[in-house]
C-alpha cells in the first residue's frame, strides 16, 4: 500500500492502483507501472525457439571480435543501423547453417568459409594464403596496391576465431596491404582449437573497407 507522506500533494511511496511512488535525492517523483504484454505467457513457438537459438549463435560469434567488425562493417552500415547490427543481420541470411538431428530438434553451425568481417568498395585481397613459418604462423597476401582504389597504405584487418573455445583475436593495422605479409603465435591456452582465419582491408583514414577474405580454418583436436 502506498503510504502519503506531505498530505494529498505531497510525495508519496509504494503502489497506488497503477501509480508507484519514489524519492530519489530527496526529490519525489511517480511513475505509472509498466503494462503487461499480452503475449508474454504465452509458450515460444517452435520457429521463435529456433530463431532465438540462431541468434544467439551469431551474437556469441561476433561479439568476440566486436572493434574488429565495428572497423569492417562501418562503410556497408546505414544511418539506422551500427555496423555490429548490420554485420548480425548478414550472418543470420548467410553464414548459418542448420539441420534436424535424430531427435527432431534443429541444430545450427556457423558456415566457417562464410565468416565474413568487413564490407565495402574497397579492393580486396588478393591470393591470401596462410601457413606455418618456423615457430609462427603466417598470413601472406599479393601486393596488389594500385588495383582499383587499392594502396599500398591500406591497413590489414585480421581475425583468427576459435569456435571450440568461442574466442577470437584480432588485428587491425598491425600490417599493411604493400607489406604482404604478417607473422603470428597461436595462444598456448588454445590447447585445442578450430581457428576460422579472415581477412580484409581498410583505408588508412577509415573511411573505406574491402569485402573481407576467408583464408583457412585450423584444426587441432589433441
Amino acid at each position: 500500500m502506498g503510504q502519503i507522506k506531505k498530505g494529498i500533494l505531497g510525495g508519496f511511496s509504494g503502489k497506488v492502483g497503477t501509480i508507484v511512488g519514489a524519492n530519489w535525492k530527496n526529490i519525489s517523483y511517480m511513475r505509472s507501472l509498466p503494462q503487461k504484454n499480452k503475449n508474454s505467457q504465452k509458450p515460444l513457438t517452435k520457429a521463435q525457439l529456433e530463431h532465438r537459438t540462431k541468434f544467439k549463435l551469431v551474437i556469441d560469434t561476433l561479439k568476440t571480435m566486436t572493434d574488429l567488425i565495428n572497423v569492417g562493417w562501418k562503410q556497408a552500415t546505414n544511418d539506422k543501423q551500427t555496423p555490429f547490427s548490420t554485420a548480425v543481420k548478414y550472418a543470420m541470411n548467410n553464414s548459418i547453417y542448420s539441420y534436424v538431428n535424430a531427435s527432431g530438434v534443429r541444430i545450427f553451425s556457423l558456415i566457417e568459409s562464410k565468416l565474413v568481417i568487413s564490407r565495402g568498395s574497397l579492393t580486396p585481397p588478393l591470393n591470401a594464403r596462410s601457413y606455418s613459418y618456423m615457430s609462427t604462423r603466417r598470413f601472406e597476401w599479393d601486393n596488389n596496391s594500385g588495383v582499383g582504389n587499392a594502396k599500398p597504405t591500406d591497413k590489414a584487418i585480421i581475425v583468427m576465431f576459435n569456435s571450440l573455445n568461442n574466442e577470437a583475436i584480432t588485428y587491425i593495422g598491425q600490417a599493411t596491404r604493400q607489406a604482404g605479409f604478417m607473422n603470428y603465435q597461436i595462444p598456448a591456452s588454445w590447447q585445442k582449437y578450430r581457428i576460422i582465419c579472415c581477412l580484409g582491408f581498410v583505408s588508412e583514414n577509415g573511411s573505406e573497407c574491402s569485402n573481407s577474405v576467408y583464408i583457412c580454418t585450423m584444426v587441432k583436436n589433441f
